[in-house]
């Protein structure tokens, strides 16, 4: 029989087992296999706790290397799967999702500070995180003639930290 087989590299390849052999099925059924996966989930709500769709959350270990990246479904909900047992820290970007604040987990607003995360063999680890809502600042940038001026980022920084934000103009000069 040709089986599917996790190869704990992040893929899956065919491969030959003892076949499990189900009868008399009369209606659907969903079987559930435990791969030993190590996974990090939540989810991440407004302050209204509804579910922010198209958050980007990205995943560090302790030394600032990027181990991966996801995005909210609709309900604000993620995973990671197929990770290493250890420390990590998560990013929420808000601004990926609309007008939320970006914030490090557990309401930190950087790396340095961010809350580590400890994710141990297997157990999935849950974590929330709500994300504040912020305003917006629009604009236009125009030549000395007054016409609008296409293609040109708008960048906005923070005070004392290295958030920035940045904003491309439209094609009439207009950013947000």
């Amino acid at each position: 029989y040709g089986l599917i087989d996790w190869t704990g590299d992040g893929g899956f390849a065919t491969t030959t087992a003892n076949p499990l052999t189900v009868t008399n099925v009369t209606t659907d059924m969903t079987i559930t296999a435990n791969f030993g996966f190590i996974s990090l989930t939540g989810q991440v709500v407004d302050s209204g706790t509804n579910g922010i769709a198209n958050a980007h959350v990205v995943l560090y270990d302790t030394n600032f290397n990027q181990v991966g990246e996801t995005w909210t479904d609709s309900s604000g909900n993620y995973s990671f799967y197929d990770l290493t047992a250890g420390d990590y820290k998560v990013f929420f970007n808000g601004r990926s999702a609309g007008n939320f604040q970006d914030e490090w987990y557990n309401d930190k607003n950087n790396f340095d500070i961010a809350d580590i995360v400890s994710i141990t063999a297997g157990n999935t680890t849950t974590i929330n995180a709500q994300l504040a809502t912020v305003g917006m600042i629009t604009g236009r940038v125009t030549d000395a003639g007054g016409n609008g001026v296409a293609n040109v980022n708008a960048n906005i920084y923070q005070a004392g930290e290295f958030t920035q934000v940045w904003a491309p103009t439209d094609s009439s000069g207009y950013y947000t």
